[in-house]
C-alpha cells in the first residue's frame, strides 16, 4: 500500500525490543516521503543488509496486520541494526512473503525495454507484454529409466551393426 505517512514524533517511545523480535510484517517510508508496506521481517532485512535502507530510513512494526501510525529511525530501534534488525526470536514462524502478480497481457505496440516477469511478444491479445509464466517441468523415475532402457537398448544395436562381418564387394 502507498500512502502518505505521519512523521515520527521523537516523543513517542519506540515499541520494546522483546515486541520487534516477534514482528513479522513492517513498513518504512521511502525516499519521497510515502509508507510502503507492508513487507515481511525477511524482507526488510534483506534489503538493510544489501544496503538499500540507510539508518535514517523510517520504519514501523505491524503487529497484527495494522497500517502504523507512527514510525522511529532504524537505529531508535535497534543498537546494533546490522546485527538485530528485523531478526525473529527463535520459534517465531517467518510471514509468507506475498508475491503481487501483475496483469496477464499489457498492450504495446512497440517494444519500450525489458518489463520484469513479461515478455513481449505477438500472441492471442495481440502485440504487447504477456506475462511470463514458464511451464513447470515434471519428471518422474520411470521416464528417467525408460529413457536409460530404451539408449542401452539403440546402444547395443548399434554395436551389433557395427560388430556384423561386412559383405565382400564385387569388383
Amino acid at each position: 500500500a502507498e500512502n502518505e505517512v505521519a512523521r515520527c514524533p521523537e516523543a513517542e517511545p519506540p515499541p520494546s525490543p522483546q515486541s520487534l523480535l516477534c514482528t513479522n510484517m513492517w513498513y518504512y517510508t521511502d525516499v519521497h516521503g510515502m509508507q510502503q508496506g507492508p513487507f515481511s521481517s525477511y524482507e526488510m532485512r534483506s534489503w538493510l543488509t544489501a544496503g538499500y535502507m540507510v539508518p535514517s530510513t523510517l520504519v514501523a512494526p505491524s503487529m497484527y496486520g495494522e497500517v502504523p501510525d507512527t514510525m522511529w529511525a532504524i537505529p531508535r530501534l535497534w543498537s546494533k541494526p546490522h546485527d538485530q534488525a528485523f531478526l525473529l526470536a527463535e520459534g517465531v514462524a517467518a510471514a509468507a512473503v506475498v508475491t503481487q502478480v501483475g496483469p496477464e497481457f499489457v498492450p504495446c505496440e512497440s517494444f519500450e525495454g525489458i518489463k520484469p516477469g513479461y515478455v513481449f511478444k505477438l500472441d492471442f491479445y495481440g502485440l504487447g507484454f504477456y506475462r511470463d509464466d514458464p511451464q513447470s517441468i515434471e519428471i518422474t523415475i520411470e521416464e528417467l529409466e525408460e529413457e536409460a532402457r530404451l539408449k542401452q537398448k539403440r546402444l547395443r544395436e548399434y554395436r551389433n551393426v557395427r560388430a556384423a562381418p561386412s559383405s565382400p564387394t564385387r569388383q
